[in-house]
């Protein structure tokens, strides 16, 4: 049971320093005077090797014998890895962040979409669901944001404490949930 919560512990603090080096990305690339490659190279290079090491630290000699039998699956896996990495670099040096934060963004549904042609997979009700819904909430940012690039003399300040009232009083909650 206490290698059940340490394994737990462990995967919570992975999560959160993969969370934070994924949202620090685009600041240093941005930052960084470099082209792309080079970035490529000695991101590869530092997180390939932290990555091992870490792998060798948490794993022992286990670690070592994962990187040394890695079979197709794996290299595949890594493979696709390496290509997503090539073209996440570039596209955060060649485009507005917030663009490749919204393509990324869409890996869950291409994910899905992926598995049910792959693996027969049919997703859950409640994921087609949470798919149509934030496919619903893009076409209206999409909406929002033509509709400011066409009425710029509106009061875009007014509309947004008008969306926020609407938004409130669409949830506003019921006498029992008052209640506790």
């Amino acid at each position: 049971m206490a290698e059940a919560r340490s394994q737990h512990r462990l995967g919570i603090a992975l999560v959160v320093a993969a969370a934070i080096a994924w949202s620090t990305a685009p600041l240093f690339t941005r930052l960084l005077p470099y082209d792309s490659w080079t970035i490529l190279f000695w991101r590869g290079l530092f997180g390939g090797g932290m990555i091992m090491v870490l792998m060798v630290l948490l794993q022992g000699r286990a670690g070592l014998r994962d990187l040394t039998r890695i079979d197709k699956n794996g290299w595949l896996v890594a493979l696709f890895s390496t290509l997503a990495m090539i073209a996440f670099i570039p596209s955060l040096q060649l485009t507005d962040v917030s663009n490749v934060a919204i393509i990324i963004a869409t890996g869950p549904f291409l994910a899905a979409a992926l598995a049910w042609v792959w693996l027969r997979e049919i997703p859950h009700l409640r994921t087609m669901l949470r798919i149509a819904l934030a496919c619903f909430m893009a076409l209206a940012i999409a909406a929002m944001t033509v509709m400011v690039r066409r009425h710029k003399n509106t009061s875009m300040v007014a509309a947004a404490a008008m969306s926020t009232s609407w938004a409130a009083s669409s949830a506003f909650p019921s006498p029992t949930e008052w209640q506790g």
